[in-house]
């Protein structure tokens, strides 16, 4: 049906004409539509519509329900949203959405207010009579899972070869090694995948590392749709957590913001399921990174707080990377005491953290991270001298392939150099900076943060050429906005 917007009255002669196609009303209906558009528009109201895109769901009442895990908040998104205002002048009432559901409309506003639905069978039916996306969902159907990747229109996430008959092949063949089943070797692979996938974090641009993350949990689903043992499961479990926090952090670093958010639910769903709060804590901390990267700083702290919170006598990575990040967060804030008791605390955290024999990774944490986000909540409190320090350092124990640290680092630096007035200095260490990597490795919030630099220039600096190569590098091409 057409929107409707074209109104009445608007004829010559008086000649009264439908709201919402145009056309001209018979002398003889006094209703606002045609016939045609009348039907149409009670048509709408037979049944929920079935079409609707990913983005109709990404509101924010939408967003808050579905963390809830109440299906009667959902129910109120639903009949709020937006659309239908836009389409009917008004929200769904709970009579009609109950007409859908098969309830009265006493029992869509005991759902709605009530405690939360909890039998499974019925979370099902509703969620299949509404359409509701699977991945946003906190339970699962029968032979699908919630796990699986976020496929956007148009995004290659699993490479062309998946169908192809070598790969058919490559199948059939581990199913006859496997008979079908996850066993606990099979949860050992998964678990040195991640690891490996920890490691390639650090040393492979984000956008080739999305790629085979994304292929590798196609997979992962298949597994744990085969998985017969409860204590693999668990495992699998444990794994999907970690993975989904890879891709998580990886759509941190492409600074997709509204796909790191998605699957960042999915980790915590994950993580939540596997029952380990060590993998929750490191969830967080990837959750409260992203919201440290989109702005939202605030929320940043809060996730950071939380993550050191549900690990309250345990040492590991997530609570000291939360730490620290929260002292990044609340930097920028313009929180002094805040910042250095954070700090202090990401101090102590490490300093009963082994970290002797580990190597550069996700799941690792070290002093010259540590330092990285000293250094950097140095800077946003303009203490230039002590963040000059912790640069030094941070550059002198950063692996040599953890170009992303390094670049932040040295990013930093250029930041305190713009901040004691120094324009040229600063421009040209920060393009240096950019230029020691590739297109594909400067891809995202490593460009976001050069342009913060460019941001801070005084005015009366824009003509130098530094000032103007480093622009030119970190320009946005014509008609896109930063996000």
């Amino acid at each position: 049906m057409n929107a409707p917007g074209r109104q009445a009255g608007g004829a010559r002669g008086g000649d009264r004409r439908c709201a919402g196609c145009g056309t001209r009303l018979a002398a003889d209906n006094t209703a606002r539509l045609c016939g045609k558009c009348h039907r149409e528009e009670h048509d709408q109201f037979r049944s929920p519509p079935t079409q609707l895109r990913n983005e109709f769901f990404e509101t924010d009442e939408f967003r808050s329900a579905f963390d809830s895990q109440h299906m009667g908040k959902v129910f109120k998104a639903y009949r709020n949203h937006p659309r239908h205002r836009q389409l009917f002048g008004k929200s769904l009432n709970q009579e009609l959405l109950g007409r859908w559901l098969g309830l009265t409309q006493a029992q869509v506003s005991k759902f709605e207010n009530g405690k939360p639905e909890q039998n499974l069978e019925t979370l099902r039916h509703y969620a299949k009579i509404l359409h509701l996306p699977q991945n946003l969902l906190w339970f699962d159907f029968p032979g699908q899972s919630r796990l699986s990747p976020v496929r956007p229109t148009g995004a290659l996430l699993v490479p062309t070869s998946q169908g192809s008959e070598a790969e058919q092949l490559r199948y059939r063949l581990h199913e006859m090694f496997t008979g079908g089943d996850a066993s606990g070797a099979s949860a050992d692979d998964w678990e040195l995948i991640v690891t490996r996938y920890g490691t390639a974090t650090k040393d492979r641009p984000a956008m080739l590392v999305f790629v085979d993350l994304a292929t590798d949990i196609a997979e992962l689903e298949r597994t744990m749709a085969q998985c017969r043992s409860l204590s693999a499961l668990r495992r699998l479990t444990r794994v999907a957590a970690n993975l989904a926090g890879l891709v998580c952090l990886t759509l941190i670093k492409l600074d997709d913001r509204q796909a790191f958010r998605r699957w960042a639910r999915t980790a915590r769903i994950a993580a939540n399921e596997a029952g380990d709060p060590v993998t929750y804590s490191w969830v967080l901390a990837q959750e409260a990174y992203g919201h440290y990267y989109s702005g939202d700083l605030t929320e940043a702290v809060t996730v950071a707080q939380h993550a050191q919170a549900v690990v309250p006598t345990a040492v590991c990575v997530g609570a000291v990377l939360a730490a620290a990040l929260e002292a990044r967060a609340q930097a920028a804030l313009g929180r002094t005491d805040e910042t250095w008791s954070a700090l202090h605390r990401a101090e102590t955290l490490l300093s009963n953290l082994d970290t002797a024999t580990a190597t550069s990774s996700a799941f690792v944490y070290n002093e010259a991270q540590l330092r990285f986000h000293e250094s950097n909540a140095l800077t946003h409190l303009g203490d230039i001298r002590a963040a000059w320090s912790a640069q030094e350092r941070a550059l002198e124990l950063v692996a040599p392939a953890d170009f992303m640290d390094r670049a932040f680092t040295r990013l930093d630096r250029a930041m305190c150099l713009a901040t004691e007035g120094d324009a040229t200095e600063a421009s040209s260490y920060a393009r240096d900076t950019l230029l020691d990597l590739s297109e594909v490795e400067r891809l995202g919030i490593i460009t976001g943060r050069a342009r913060q630099i460019v941001a801070a220039m005084p005015s009366g600096t824009r003509t130098l050429l530094p000032v103007r190569e480093l622009n030119d590098l970190v320009m946005l091409p014509p008609g896109q906005e930063e996000s």
